[in-house]
């Protein structure tokens, strides 16, 4: 699957593996938790890993979507997930989306993403991405590449990017853009209300904040 990235500062973090949960039969967790569960799973046996819960309120996630000459731009208001480090080098990452949360007031456009057209967001509330695979990179416009698989709406699709990680003493930024396809997971709706035909490639970005703990409280770091 093609991946087509800009990266500007962040954390290969986009856009994520989906944990798809049944509204009938199943608990639906909260971001937060999905991305615990995960994590939890990741660093596993990771001795000594920093496991870093991304800041909601600094991190972003939308997409736009297009028609002729017209797009719309919607933005992912809940969010969950953690990065885990192995000193400064960043080790995995997991992201999980609240696909509800997209909405905007009470638009016709948002409660339309959210039907079977589009995300299917009562069947499948969540989608998450989760690496299996982070490794510097530093080229043009990125400094790690990232493989993992990406999740939405029940659908998982590997998926390999360039990102720009940026780790600080006190907090790792990052950001990065990537065009997906949206009939990869299934959104096949033809036509917008007007009967402009929808274009399939949608582009993603990503920006994450993760606040790091003083060096001392870090997992194997004690200060001097």
């Amino acid at each position: 699957m093609k991946a087509n990235f800009t990266s500007r500062a962040l954390t290969s973090c986009i856009t994520a593996a989906l944990v798809s949960a049944c509204v009938t039969t199943d608990v639906v967790q909260s971001p937060e938790e999905e991305a615990q569960v995960a994590v939890e799973e990741t660093t596993k046996g990771q001795e000594g890993a920093e496991a870093l819960a991304i800041d909601e309120s600094r991190s972003t996630v939308r997409f736009t979507g297009s028609r002729q000459e017209m797009s719309h731009t919607r933005t992912f208001a809940r969010l969950g997930g953690q990065v885990s480090l192995d000193g400064d080098a960043v080790r995995s990452l997991w992201i999980v989306l609240d696909v509800k949360s997209l909405v905007h007031g009470n638009d016709a456009l948002s409660m339309h993403l959210l039907s079977s057209d589009f995300f299917s967001a009562f069947e499948f509330p969540t989608a998450g991405f989760k690496s299996t695979e982070i490794s510097a990179s530093p080229g043009e416009g990125h400094t790690h590449w990232i493989k993992g698989h990406l999740e939405v709406r029940g659908v998982r699709q590997a998926l390999s990017f360039p990102a720009t990680l940026v780790v600080d003493p006190d907090e790792i930024h990052g950001v990065a853009e990537i065009t997906l396809n949206r009939k990869d997971f299934g959104v096949n709706h033809p036509v917008g209300p007007d009967g402009d035909p929808i274009e399939d490639e949608v582009p993603v970005r990503v920006e994450i904040l993760c606040k790091r703990a003083a060096p001392g409280s870090r997992p194997g770091l004690q200060t001097q």
